[in-house]
């Protein structure tokens, strides 16, 4: 990881006209909270934790600006999550599960839109 800072909205909106302009992808890494940051991209900023379960390292998206209504609260999220990784927890395998979980309850692809029955 490079040089961290504390992230803050600001910080997030002039990265984000810097990644406009440049059309390249950056990473912003807090400095409170290890593992914790921000994919700022044209369209949108994603806030990101990086942390390792067992041998392997994850990056794991777990909410955008806008959605998380501050800064401060995905910092807040960030860390809950950190703590299921100290319980010896993957919350990125748990949301895998949970999606397949919901895929199989749709129908597949070849079937959608078609009448059920003979």
């Amino acid at each position: 990881m490079s040089a961290s800072v504390r992230i803050t909205r600001s910080l997030l909106e002039h990265e984000r006209v810097a990644v406009v302009a440049s059309g390249k992808v950056r990473f912003i890494w807090d400095s409170e909270v290890k593992g914790f940051g921000a994919r700022v991209q044209p369209r949108a900023i994603a806030f990101v934790l990086d942390y390792r379960h067992g041998h392997f390292h994850r990056r794991m998206t777990f909410g955008r600006l806008g959605e998380l209504r501050t800064v401060e609260e995905a910092r807040r999220k960030a860390a809950e999550i950190k703590l299921t990784v100290r319980a010896g927890r993957d919350p990125l395998e748990e949301v895998r599960a949970k999606r397949k979980v919901a895929e199989r309850g749709r129908p597949s692809r070849s079937n959608r839109g078609r009448p059920l029955g003979p």
